[in-house]
């Protein structure tokens, strides 16, 4: 597949821009997050909460959109004032230095030349963006490819209810409770937990020779896992709630004999 490339005016270099979550390893994904956490305007970063909160209403439901709705409205007003247009720029100026190498003092124009034009600037941020989206279409299927071997994800949790199936399953739900509040640091270690050979039993050491391996996995690899993750998700819980009880009634059915 070839690579988009771009250059500055002043400058011969050619930089790469991902385009594709193909291009992006969960460890590069993980560090951007990391630096959204640190450095994201906070307008910024309320914008794209009311935006996701506002997928979830449905459009006939007015009275609560109204108020998210006229939120985003102020905010949108705030983000495009000029005062507010430097802070927008640096901003995006980190975001395609991270993405792209291309130095944070080269794009804003501090080390002596020009700077990027802030329609380019612009642009490539837009594009940037995307990467930050979970594919629209995701091939669901327990079996990966990744560089011409095969990898697996469970059929199933708590198969044969032995002690190391009961740990796994209950490591596994504390991570994917992480993940789902967008902790997307444990993913690589949630992927060394369940994603293994064919036949292969679930085994510690593992675990924790493997994290820095899943780690680059390119992202469309990975959300095959999250979306595989989240089908399962509802399941699991259940199945574990079950183990629980027993356990509850086991004990108190021990404590009752003496």
């Amino acid at each position: 597949m070839s690579r988009a490339t771009f250059s500055i005016e002043g400058d011969s270099v050619k930089y790469v821009i991902p385009l594709d979550l193909s291009e992006v390893t969960l460890k590069k994904y993980i560090d951007f997050c990391n630096l959204e956490a640190k450095h994201l305007p906070k307008e910024l970063k309320r914008l794209r909460e009311l935006y996701t909160a506002l997928a979830d209403i449905p459009v006939t439901d007015k009275l609560d959109r109204e108020p998210i709705e006229s939120e985003i409205e102020e905010l949108n007003t705030v983000v495009e004032s000029f005062e507010y247009r430097v802070p927008l720029l640096e901003w995006y100026a980190t975001v395609v230095e991270f993405w792209t190498g291309l130095p944070y003092n080269k794009i804003m124009g501090l080390d002596g030349g020009g700077g990027m034009e802030v329609y380019q600037l612009q642009a490539l941020y837009h594009q940037l963006e995307q990467l930050n989206l979970p594919p629209e279409k995701t091939e669901y299927s327990n079996i990966i490819e990744w560089k011409g071997n095969s990898w697996y994800l469970p059929a199933q949790y708590m198969r044969d209810a032995t002690t190391i199936e009961y740990l796994e399953s209950s490591q596994f739900q504390k991570l994917a409770d992480e993940l789902a509040g967008n902790q997307w640091g444990v993913m690589g270690k949630i992927m060394a937990i369940i994603v293994r050979k064919k036949d292969e039993k679930y085994n510690g050491q593992l675990v924790q020779d493997r994290e820095e391996f899943f780690l680059s996995w390119t992202m469309d690899k990975v959300y095959q896992v999250a979306f595989f993750l989240l089908t399962r998700m509802q399941k699991l819980t259940a199945v574990l709630g079950t183990y629980q009880a027993a356990q509850t009634l086991s004990k108190l059915r021990q404590e009752s004999k003496t």
